[in-house]
C-alpha cells in the first residue's frame, strides 16, 4: 500500500534543489550530504508544525520510484515504503539495490546516484498487472 495515499497534504510547502555550502545530514538515510554536493531543501508546514528536511540526490532518486508508484512519498519514510513494497512482491535486483544502498547510507555517498527508477518503477507495475 502506499502511505501517501492516506496522508494529509501540507499546508504549506517549500521545496529547493540546492549546493551543499556547508555539510548536512540526509533526512531518508541519514549520511552526510558533503559540501558542493546536490541535494533538495524542504521546509514544510504540517499539523501546525514546521519541519526543515534536506535530502540527498541518492534518495532523490529513490523517492522517484515511489512518485513513479504510488504519486509521492511521505517524508522521512521513503526507505520504510520501499521495503512494504518489497515485501508485497516488487521485486528486482535494481530496486533491491535501492533498499540496500538507502540502508548502507550510499556508502557515504560514494556509490552512484541510481538512475531510470521512474522507467525502473513504470516496467514493475506492468509485470504485477500481467
Amino acid at each position: 500500500m502506499c502511505r501517501v495515499e492516506d496522508a494529509e497534504p501540507a499546508t504549506l510547502w517549500d521545496e529547493q534543489q540546492r549546493i551543499a555550502a556547508k555539510a548536512h545530514l540526509c533526512s531518508e538515510c541519514g549520511r552526510a550530504i558533503q559540501i558542493g554536493e546536490r541535494y533538495r531543501h524542504i521546509s514544510s508546514l504540517t499539523d501546525g508544525h514546521w519541519s526543515r528536511d534536506r535530502m540527498c540526490a541518492h534518495c532523490m532518486a529513490a523517492g522517484d520510484w515511489l512518485v513513479a508508484t504510488c504519486g509521492g512519498y511521505l517524508l522521512t519514510e521513503i526507505y520504510e515504503e520501499l521495503v512494504e513494497h518489497w515485501d508485497e512482491g516488487y521485486r528486482s535486483v535494481p530496486f533491491a539495490r535501492l533498499i540496500v544502498g538507502m540502508r548502507r547510507k550510499w556508502h557515504d555517498g560514494r556509490d552512484p546516484i541510481p538512475t531510470g527508477m521512474r522507467d525502473l518503477a513504470t516496467s514493475m507495475m506492468q509485470k504485477a498487472v500481467r
